[in-house]
């Protein structure tokens, strides 16, 4: 019986689509698009229990992390985001899931990286155009609509965020990729305000879910000097060759300089406004006192001042593995190894992140057995690592800026 009402369904469907084809000219892709709208709306029907016959382009929203979570609408496109990344190697799990959760982000990057796009992790316009081709993107009809968002602005006078628009009421808010609380929501005459989750000077994302759907993502200047140089308000002492650095519009640095010379640096973890200077560490920076500035696009901060500690120049520390190459598989135990020369005292052991510039620690305070060879074992657990693609082992000799680092990256598999 059901075989039958299928194709009875898709005999009706092919009816009105090529019938009318007689009385005018079409295109095969015209009768290809107007099909796979119609399976589509077939397919919603009937609950998604036919699988389409036609090639037809899902791909309607913007997707990132967090996505298709129940109610929001979404999770129809993301399953079929997951087997295409499935199918590809990409993604390594047995069936879709629905949600964009972070191996979904991951694999997205790999795949971004394949096909010469920047590596978000996440899916926009152009990665729609790669993924849809020559084929019309068809959103499956659904009752209702999305919300909408017509105007957003933020009163710094009382620190709040204000949004009007339609279809608002039922739904759920995103700052910055994280869910605004029903605590931190007022609502107005006109829309609504949310007090924000962080104070930061800087331009944020905003967008808003129901169970039909996804707003179009808006974006919300705060501060009232955004467009400044940055200033930097505190510098730490170097500790295991990081030096922590605040201040205002940190997170727009283009340059951070210790002397003359350029350095690396990390953001730290997403949401905060806080730097880490990586000190050069091969060789590695003589002790003294060093001015310390960092630049935007519109202009240079103030200069202070950081004292690198007197070390003596005899020590070094040198990664032996892993050094490259490597994949490491997640759940399972593996080691990092090194060696420094007539030192084995303790030592601080860290992952470095290249995608985020994130240090993951594995051990502080690791002691050494032989000045020669020493190592730790370290367990890539699932959760905690999958930011990033790429990464390299860190090993500090504790309380210096001796470090030593993996000559080239390796990688984890999830």
């Amino acid at each position: 019986m059901k075989k039958f009402k299928y194709l009875f369904g898709l005999t009706l469907l092919m009816s009105l689509v090529l019938i009318p084809a007689t009385s005018q000219a079409v295109s095969m892709q015209d009768l290809l698009n107007q099909i796979a709208k119609l399976t589509a709306e077939l397919n919603f029907y009937r609950r998604g229990s036919i699988t389409p016959v036609v090639p037809a382009c899902t791909f309607v929203h913007d997707l990132s992390l967090g996505d298709g979570e129940e109610g929001d609408g979404l999770s129809i496109q993301i399953s079929n985001l997951q087997k295409i990344l499935i199918k590809g190697g990409y993604l390594n799990i047995k069936n879709p899931t629905g949600y964009f959760g972070k191996m979904t982000m991951v694999a997205i990057k790999v795949w971004q990286k394949v096909n010469n796009l920047p590596p978000t992790g996440s899916i926009g316009s152009s990665e729609r155009s790669v993924l849809c081709g020559s084929i019309t993107p068809v959103e499956p009809p659904v009752v209702g609509k999305a919300p909408w968002i017509s105007t957003i602005s933020y009163i710094s006078g009382k620190n709040v965020v204000t949004i009007t628009g339609e279809r608002l009421e039922a739904a759920k808010f995103y700052f910055n990729g994280s869910l605004i609380s029903k605590e931190n929501i007022t609502w107005t005459n006109t829309g609504l305000n949310f007090i924000p989750t962080t104070y930061q000077n800087g331009i944020y994302a905003v967008y808003a879910k129901n169970t039909y759907g996804k707003s179009d993502t808006v974006y919300v200047t705060m501060g009232d000097g955004i467009n400044q140089p940055p200033q930097i308000t505190y510098i730490g002492s170097p500790d295991n060759g990081l030096v922590l650095l605040k201040g205002i519009s940190l997170k727009t640095v283009t340059a951070i300089y210790i002397g003359s010379n350029s350095v690396e640096w990390t953001g730290g973890d997403a949401g905060t406004s806080d730097i880490k200077i990586i000190l050069p560490y091969n060789p590695p920076i003589s002790a003294g006192t060093y001015p310390v500035y960092v630049k935007n696009v519109f202009g240079s901060s103030n200069t202070v001042n950081v004292i690198i500690p007197t070390i003596p120049n005899k020590f070094f520390v040198t990664v032996l593995y892993p050094n490259g190459g490597e994949v490491l598989d997640w759940g399972q135990t593996a080691y990092i190894t090194w060696n420094s020369n007539d030192y084995s005292g303790s030592f601080d052991v860290s992952i470095r992140g290249i995608n985020s510039g994130n240090f993951y620690s594995v051990k502080l305070g690791a002691a050494g057995q032989a000045a020669d060879k020493m190592s730790v074992t370290w367990i890539p657990t699932l959760g905690s690592y999958e930011k990033d693609t790429q990464f390299k082992a860190r090993v500090c000799i504790t309380g210096t800026t001796i470090c030593g680092e993996s000559p080239n990256s390796f990688s984890i598999k999830f």
